[in-house]
């Protein structure tokens, strides 16, 4: 009878640690960018992300042509915004500024992108 309530405490050890894994695994996904570096490699990354929507929504016939051309170029603009604040990043001078107004604009962009995308 003694093995029984051993048997059970090491079944409910075993159920905390797999809760606590499972917690930790949780925690492994993309992160939120952390330094000024980070949220620039971060908005590099979505303007590749909205030039390959833009792309294929045109290909999908999902936007027209100049739709496609007018999401391109606010693209373009904020991929010249964020090497602006590479440059500033460079000369280590502050960008956070330039580089929040980037992603804010892109955030827009992409926001349309997915409405354009639902069929």
């Amino acid at each position: 009878m003694r093995t029984r309530p051993l048997q059970l405490r090491y079944y409910f050890y075993g159920v905390i640690l797999l809760i606590a894994g499972c917690a930790a695994c949780s925690q492994l996904g993309l992160q939120a960018p952390q330094t000024t570096q980070d949220r620039l490699q971060y908005g590099k990354a979505n303007v590749t992300a909205a030039y390959r929507s833009i792309g294929d929504l045109k290909s999908q016939g999902r936007i027209t042509a100049t739709d496609g051309a007018g999401y391109f170029h606010r693209v373009e603009q904020v991929e010249n915004q964020l090497a602006d604040a590479e440059k500033l990043l460079a000369l280590k001078l502050p960008a956070d500024d330039k580089i929040t107004a980037a992603l804010k604009v892109l955030a827009i962009i992409q926001t349309e992108l997915r409405s354009k995308g639902k069929p």
